[in-house]
C-alpha cells in the first residue's frame, strides 16, 4: 500500500472547511476556496508532470511541453464546448423526433 499524499484529500478538505465557513465572512470562502483549490490543484499537475518525465527518458523535453499545453488547450476548449452542448442536444433531438 502506498503512502503517497492524494490530492483530492486537499479538495475534501477544502470542501469541508467551505461548510464551515460562516454567513458574510467572505475571507474564509476565499481562503478555502484559494488555498484548497490551489494545494490540490497544485500537487495533482506536480504528479502529473514527474510521472511522464519519468516514465519517458529520451524525450522529457517534448512529453512535458504536450503535458504543460494540453491544460491550456483544455481551459480554451471547454468554454467553446459549452456553447455547442446545447446545440448538439438540439439537433439530436430534432432527429429524434423525425424518425
Amino acid at each position: 500500500m502506498s503512502r503517497s499524499f492524494h490530492p483530492n484529500l486537499t479538495e475534501d478538505a477544502r470542501l469541508f472547511l467551505l461548510s464551515l465557513a460562516k454567513p458574510q465572512k467572505y475571507v474564509q470562502v476565499f481562503l478555502s476556496q484559494g488555498v484548497g483549490m490551489g494545494l490540490g490543484i497544485g500537487l495533482s499537475f506536480i504528479a502529473t508532470l514527474s510521472i511522464t518525465t519519468h516514465h519517458f527518458r529520451r524525450r522529457k523535453a517534448l512529453v512535458t511541453g504536450i503535458a504543460m499545453s494540453g491544460s491550456s488547450v483544455g481551459a480554451v476548449i471547454f468554454p467553446i464546448s459549452k456553447l455547442f452542448i446545447p446545440l448538439f442536444c438540439a439537433v439530436k433531438s430534432l432527429l429524434g423526433a423525425l424518425q
